[in-house]
């Protein structure tokens, strides 16, 4: 945090920034008075007893700000006494023959006394904030405080807080010169309000596809400043169709920002001003005020019985053994797995199957510092741009480690340090990048505690999704860049799939805070840009999504269960249905119980493989014996059994 103006006793405030896209220069307009006045005994004019308007700005995004500079003589009238700019933020026109205008919302206040002396203006400047100017004011009195907002058809709207007690709702006028007048002031009844500030951005204009949207943010109460609302509209502000409760307490004045892929933003003041909160969501969330329907109506297939098609891999009396993951390798019947001897830590385990997952061997010899491993061990095939095979393994938490293989795991490398970055199961997904030989994408996430040495965790939580690049074949990788970031809901542990034509990626995201089903995101252009996150079919709702696809195309998702309605949540999963059930919402083919779990929650990490002959190995943890501690099992399968069982109706009974 650094200071801006400080002049002693004095007041320096209502800070309003806006930025010049053209320049990259931020204008931060404010406000100085004496602090020997109070607000009610400020004067008219430009003198040392009234309010008075400066400027400051910003060349390197707010690292320093030059010497406020005053505007008053251009921006006030003489007969105006209280002035404010802002609160919130202006905006720099986009379209018509006025773009590239700054445009700045006021409100100041006339010698006459009471609440209809209020009244909202804007300043502007159209030289890129080398001079200002008084704008349009407001028709009618009785409003302040206000943001402007640019409209599809080159008008601008002023959204202003409303005095007039008898409707206690926002006001609004229309601008058609860029702000320098004003018409058509009335009431938007829709947009209710205790009297208080409120924020208005536009998120996207209007496109073929889609319509443009504007969002507004404000206390969505007549009495109370609490229930902080976000609203959508899709025709420039005449209605709302959507709108969501970010928080049902008490708040207060509020800001919104958009920010990279569409992403919002929203500063807000939080139980009663006792403190100032950010928070992140995007327009998915606030249309989605209806949560996804709890369960699901396709059948279920139940192997849990089956004792034929497990294998068990490890199991140690007392010992917990977890959260394993698996490669196969290109003779298409070696598989590598490692592991953790303990919940999620501990020294890692490594073992091989010769025969695609039938037998495997006895506890493989591992380098030394494996067993310093902090976190779940992942491991990959990767191949480099002059052809080089090789595998990686990592271990999360801070720092990541990586060790490496270029024998088929005959021979690793010891866990080396690839950054000043950790986090939460690195690296849940890898995949192999169509922008050139040897380019990957690997992805995780972190909740604020393990990706610097410090912990940062934010309050409420936030939880981060992070890609990290590499062009070298998996040994060397970017400083990791964040894709997401999200408080209302807690996404993590990504599971990548792509689809049948190759041009898409899939990501299908755990919802660890467990109010909604598990959620999905969307990139066409090799993980560059993301959709916002959208709710999953409850049918695929559960943790650490890893899936493959068969033959004839279908995938096998193999999953933990925390479907909120369903038999058998808690267990190990799978689904089985097409990469076009993802994309559009469908509920899939059938849902496979694999095995049953003991334990409530704790199973499933399933890493899977799919076997040349089109058999199914997928591998993990549970509970599988009551009384046990948690052990790693295979099963094994082909989706024609499923399917036979299927046409047999053989399905769960619930």
């Amino acid at each position: 945090m650094s200071v801006v103006w400080d002049d002693g006793l004095n007041t320096c405030g209502n800070p309003c920034p806006v930025v010049d896209r053209d320049t990259g220069i931020i204008h931060l307009l404010l406000t100085w008075n004496s602090g020997k006045i109070h607000e009610s005994k400020i004067k008219s004019g430009f003198g040392e007893d009234s309010r008075r308007v400066f400027v400051s700005h910003s060349t390197d995004d707010g690292k320093t700000w030059t010497k406020p500079k005053e505007i008053t003589a251009a921006t006030k009238k003489k007969d105006w006494t209280w002035y404010a700019t802002g609160p919130g933020a202006g905006i720099q026109l986009e379209k018509g023959k006025h773009a590239g205008r700054l445009v700045i919302p006021c409100d100041h206040k006339l010698r006459v006394h009471g609440d209809r002396s209020f009244r909202s203006h804007v300043i502007y400047s159209d030289d890129h904030g080398k001079t200002w100017h008084l704008g349009g004011i407001a028709p009618k009195a009785m409003v302040n405080e206000c943001e402007v907002v640019e409209l599809s058809d080159d008008r601008l709207l002023l959204n202003m807080r409303n005095y007039d007690k008898s409707i206690r709702a926002r006001q609004v006028c229309f601008s058609k010169d860029g702000g320098l007048s004003w018409q058509n002031q009335h009431h938007d009844k829709k947009l209710i309000e205790p009297i208080c500030q409120a924020s208005i951005r536009r998120l996207r204009w209007p496109a073929k596809e889609r319509p443009g949207v504007i969002l507004f943010s404000n206390p969505a109460s007549k009495n109370k400043r609490d229930k902080l609302t976000i609203r959508a509209s899709y025709d420039d502000g005449a209605t709302w169709k959507h709108s969501r409760e970010l928080y049902s307490g008490g708040s207060a004045y509020s800001c919104l920002v958009i920010v990279k892929n569409q992403a919002i933003g929203n500063l807000y003041e939080k139980d009663g001003y006792k403190r100032i909160v950010f928070a992140r969501l995007n327009l998915e969330w606030v249309e989605n005020n209806q949560p996804m329907s709890r369960g699901y109506t396709i059948p279920t297939l139940d192997l849990s019985k089956q004792s034929h098609r497990q294998v068990i891999v490890d199991r140690e009396k007392g010992q917990y053994l977890g959260h394993p993951t698996t490669v196969l390798l290109e003779d298409g019947k070696t598989i590598l797995i490692v592991y953790p001897k303990g919940h999620g830590k501990g020294g890692i385990i490594y073992k091989r199957s010769s025969d695609g997952g039938k037998t495997w061997s006895d506890r493989l010899p591992t380098p030394k510092n494996w067993s310093t491993s902090k976190e779940v061990p992942t491991i990959h095939r990767v191949v480099d741009v002059m052809g080089k095979k090789r595998l990686i393994m990592w271990s999360g938490l801070y720092p990541a480690r990586l060790a490496a293989s270029e024998d088929d795991g005959a021979n690793w490398s010891e866990l080396k340090k690839v950054g000043n970055w950790g986090g939460i199961v690195v690296m849940g997904c890898l995949e192999a990048l169509n922008t050139g030989k040897g380019n990957y994408m690997a992805m995780f996430h972190d909740d604020g505690r393990f990706f610097t040495e410090k912990p940062m965790r934010q309050t409420p939580t936030v939880f981060t999704l992070y890609k990290t690049l590499s062009k070298d074949g998996g040994l060397t990788w970017s400083k990791p860049q964040a894709i997401l970031a999200r408080s209302d809901v807690h996404l993590c542990e990504l599971g990548i799939i792509r689809s049948p034509n190759g041009k898409q990626l899939a990501v299908l995201l755990r919802e660890n805070s467990r109010r909604r089903n598990s959620y999905v995101i969307f990139s066409d252009d090799e993980g560059e840009t993301w959709t916002s996150p959208r709710e999953l079919s409850a049918s695929l709702t559960g943790d650490r999504h890893t899936g493959k696809y068969t033959t004839d195309g279908r995938l096998f998702i193999s999953f933990r269960d925390t479907t909120r309605d369903t038999p058998t949540r808690g267990d190990w999963v799978a689904w089985v249905g097409t990469y076009e059930d993802i994309a559009k919402g469908n509920e899939g083919q059938y849902r496979v119980r694999l095995m049953d779990n003991t334990n409530s929650w704790d199973c499933a990490y399933p890493p899977v493989e799919v076997l040349p002959d089109n058999t199914i190995v997928t591998t993990t943890y549970g509970h599988w014996t009551k009384g046990e501690k948690p052990y790693i099992t295979s099963i094994r399968l082909k989706l024609c059994e499923l399917d036979a069982m299927a046409k047999k109706k053989d399905f769960l009974k619930e």
